[in-house]
């Protein structure tokens, strides 16, 4: 039993390392003995790549591409350092987990995940002293973070990080997506997201405020990555644009708006959309929350595709 327990530790301690630091020369030794990792890193070229490639693939993929943190996904407007980074933060320290000082916010899944490790590896040395009531405190904790954090966000990351197409951070996904099911930390049980935003009974709701909406995981039901919404506007031929996913997304709606485009665009969203609804589905009830939040964001986007580009009062910014 104290075998399996650290085994876990150890494995979760390695998966959050590699999210937040992505592959490195130390860790390679230790991704080479995940099977799934190390065939995924070697088809890239594994360790004669250079970890200068590597390093630039992490910031691609997870700050690039998309934000691996709590708040992005959970905040109301997919912001850090607010109340759900604060909740993160206190959970560490009621505890005594630590997280690097050079972390950005406390909520990355990386950090999470060691927090994970952390409280196994306790359960671990309670186990090792025959301290089988402490023990089993720690293993509620490993339940309660899952059910008040890590499940709660899991899904909608595990659907982004899978839609941006890259076989390493694919594989990553896979592995720790396993790890946890093979846990069983028994669900997150009945929570919600914040309140949806009102935004078609809104006469004054924008281009920019329905941009801005769209990629807000806590209101959409998913992340948006940013290649999503450049290949949404290849697709359609339509300006990129610059700057951050929402504002681009605000140029694509308005472009589509003038090049007769408007349906198709909207289109697209809905069969991101769609995609994410079907991953959430693998995930039991951690997924119901999401699923819910999606289905009614592709009724708003049937409704703006009904309405057409003159149903929305003003382009904003």
């Amino acid at each position: 039993m104290i075998e399996i327990v650290q085994g876990r530790a150890n494995l979760y301690r390695l998966l959050g390392r590699v999210w937040a630091e992505g592959v490195t020369a130390e860790l390679w030794p230790y991704i080479g003995v995940v099977d799934l990792l190390r065939e995924a890193a070697e088809e890239l070229g594994g360790a004669k790549r250079g970890w200068s490639e590597w390093g630039a693939d992490q910031q691609a993929v997870l700050a690039f591409e998309l934000l691996p943190y709590e708040g992005s996904f959970l905040d109301g407007e997919g912001m850090l350092g607010r109340e759900v980074s604060d909740r993160v933060a206190r959970a560490y320290g009621e505890v005594g987990y630590g997280v690097p000082l050079a972390a950005s916010s406390p909520d990355h899944i990386g950090y999470e995940l060691g927090m994970m490790a952390y409280l196994c590896e306790q359960e671990a040395a309670m186990l090792s002293r025959g301290e089988g009531e402490e023990a089993d405190l720690w293993r509620e904790r490993q339940e309660w973070w899952y059910r008040k954090h890590v499940g709660r966000w899991w899904p909608p990351l595990a659907a982004a990080v899978t839609r941006v197409g890259h076989p390493f951070y694919g594989a990553l996904t896979e592995v720790t997506g396993g790890t946890l099911r093979l846990h069983e930390l028994g669900g997150v049980g009945k929570w919600k997201l914040v309140g949806q935003r009102p935004l078609l009974s809104n006469p004054k709701t924008s281009l920019k405020d329905i941009a801005q909406f769209l990629v807000t995981p806590a209101q959409a039901g998913g992340m948006l990555a940013r290649e999503e919404i450049l290949g949404l506007a290849r697709r359609w031929e339509l300006p990129r644009g610059f700057g951050g996913r929402g504002l681009m997304l605000t140029h694509a709606l308005r472009a589509a708006g003038r090049f007769e485009a408007w349906e198709g665009l909207l289109s697209g969203l809905e069969e991101i959309v769609a995609s994410w609804i079907a991953s959430y589905g693998a995930w039991g009830d951690e997924g119901v929350v999401w699923i819910e939040r999606a289905e009614a964001t592709l009724g708003i986007l049937a409704e703006l595709k009904e309405t057409g580009r003159a149903g929305v009062a003003d382009e904003g910014g």
